[in-house]
């Protein structure tokens, strides 16, 4: 609380609008992505939306006008905030307002209005969509009154495959358009590596899960994502117990940047789980993504014969770029099965099952491999060429 109120008094007043532009961004969260790449040669003008990012507030008498108008919304599931966002938008009147933060509720009730005032609103997948299913799970278990997923609302959604089409018509959240594009981090990994090399490294990558039971809806704190934590550190010991009884040269990818509030209490929690001989075994031989490396955990997955995680998004990019993975459930849950059957995945087994799975992939030939996946490959990521994904995506921000 009181961060937030010396925020609120660190912002400055501005008694002008911002220079107006046909394409907005919403929500500077991810927009180093954004920039990269695809948003390199556009005009666009950046909406910060979270309280801890905005440092400016725009005060014009038009911009009054319309919050007075607006604030009939406060009665329809609108904060105070969403009125002065909503209101902000109508007097910019950009004709495009793009997100890579799908799953922000404000981008959807904003939506809803503006749509109707010929501003498409596209909202492009940032990462795979998890939170989905548990939103569902506790809809149905009656834990909260209302379907979280009904809020949702994409005219435009630029999607990472085919999945989370049939995700979406499954849980009825509402897209009018689906645009199978594939997924623009991956696509930044592979123009950035482009001139380079990679030879395998590691004969064991195993990406860090931190975080995907984490979530909080509503204030409802779920018993099952008590169940992912066990799982998760679970398969840990089993990946270094195996690596460490067969020699194997093994790689642990943490999820948050090196030496940010977020790594460290990644740390402490693995430090916190695990015994003392296994912690310093992952910390040995662990990859950290840092500022000017902000790929790391790709660089790690693709310089290893085989990748190994529970629900990492990474996992689905890095099979659909035709390298080994293993998707490893042990919560039991399928809540937290992987989408595709097969040699890839395997769920609540026990440590022989385990060990007889990883070896079984390491030794075999890619081809063999991938001949044993119920699905094709590119199920869960659309496309992997650089080019043809920004232009899919260029091709919806164009006016």
């Amino acid at each position: 609380m009181i961060k937030r109120i010396k925020k609120i008094f660190s912002v400055k007043l501005l008694f002008k609008l911002p220079q107006k532009y046909d394409l907005v961004i919403f929500d500077n969260t991810g927009i180093s992505d954004l920039k990269l790449n695809l948003l390199k040669n556009q005009k666009y003008f950046v909406f910060k939306n979270r309280i801890n990012e905005i440092d400016e507030v725009y005060i014009t008498p038009f911009l009054i006008f319309k919050i007075l108008i607006n604030l009939r919304y406060l009665f329809k599931d609108f904060f105070i905030q969403d009125v002065y966002f909503l209101s902000l938008l109508q007097s910019l009147k950009p004709k495009i307002v793009f997100t890579i933060i799908d799953t922000d509720f404000q981008f959807s009730k904003l939506g809803k209005i503006l749509e109707k005032e010929d501003i498409k609103f596209v909202a492009l997948q940032g990462a795979m969509r998890h939170v989905w299913l548990l939103q569902d799970y506790m809809y149905k278990k009656k834990l909260i009154k209302n379907d979280l997923n009904k809020k949702y609302f994409f005219p435009v959604y630029l999607c990472f495959s085919e999945y989370e089409k049939y995700q979406c018509l499954k849980l009825k959240i509402n897209v009018k358009k689906f645009i199978l594009v594939g997924s623009l981090r991956l696509v930044n990994f592979l123009l950035e590596k482009e001139s380079k090399v990679l030879k395998k490294k590691y004969d064991i990558c195993l990406l860090s899960d931190y975080g995907a039971w984490l979530d909080r809806f509503d204030g409802v704190s779920l018993d099952i994502l008590k169940q992912a934590e066990n799982g998760y550190i679970k398969l840990i010991e089993w990946s270094i117990e195996f690596c460490r009884s067969k020699n194997l040269k093994f790689v642990f990818s943490f999820k948050r940047r090196i030496n940010t509030h977020d790594y460290f209490l990644e740390k402490s929690f693995y430090k916190n789980k695990l015994s003392e001989v296994n912690y310093n075994f992952l910390i040995e031989n662990s990859s950290y993504n840092q500022k000017d490396m902000i790929y790391k955990s790709y660089y790690s997955s693709f310089q290893s014969e085989l990748t190994i995680a529970k629900t990492s998004t990474l996992l689905r990019e890095t099979l659909a770029c035709n390298n080994k993975i293993l998707a490893c459930n042990l919560t039991n849950s399928n809540l937290f099965d992987f989408p595709i059957k097969g040699i890839c995945s395997l769920n609540n087994c026990s440590f022989d099952e385990f060990e007889k799975r990883v070896e079984n992939i390491l030794k075999i030939k890619s081809s063999d491999y991938f001949s044993k996946i119920k699905e094709n490959k590119n199920y869960l990521v659309y496309d992997s060429n650089p080019k043809s994904v920004i232009n899919s995506i260029l091709k919806e921000l164009m006016v």
